[in-house]
């Protein structure tokens, strides 16, 4: 596999900036929030998910610089196609972040915003373990 170590860190820095502040605001929430708090909880993880000092990125923004830089290379492996399920899942509760929306499905979003940091340590695990 071409630049090993360029592609662990590429993923190294998409768990950082996409698997764990995707799950932060609302793994941040009491038990008491109400709905209205996890919509915005549900705002801030998918549209600004990532905060620095170069300004902030969405999720689907963290995700497409990384398919940019690292798709190409991690096309054919099966950890790769089940993290792009993952974000695909994920990146489509967007659709309850609206005070009109329906019910939110709390602990399926919850589920699906955790799932993108396994798969992303999957990855690393492919990735690390190539020929």
């Amino acid at each position: 596999m071409e630049n090993r170590d360029e592609l662990l860190d590429l993923l190294a820095d998409l768990q950082h900036n996409l698997g764990k502040y995707i799950r932060l605001p609302m793994a941040m929430l009491g038990e008491g929030a109400g709905e209205e708090q996890y919509r915005t909880a549900l705002k801030s993880a998918l549209l600004q998910t990532r905060r620095g000092p170069s300004g902030v990125l969405s999720a689907q923004q963290i995700w497409d610089s990384f398919i940019q830089e690292a798709g190409p290379q991690l096309r054919g492996m099966p950890e790769f196609r089940a993290l792009v399920t993952a974000v695909k899942q994920a990146l489509a509760w967007e659709i309850y972040i609206d005070p009109g929306s329906p019910p939110m499905p709390l602990s399926d979003i919850q589920d699906d915003l955790a799932s993108i940091s396994d798969a992303i340590r999957h990855l690393l695990e492919g990735v690390k373990n190539a020929p």
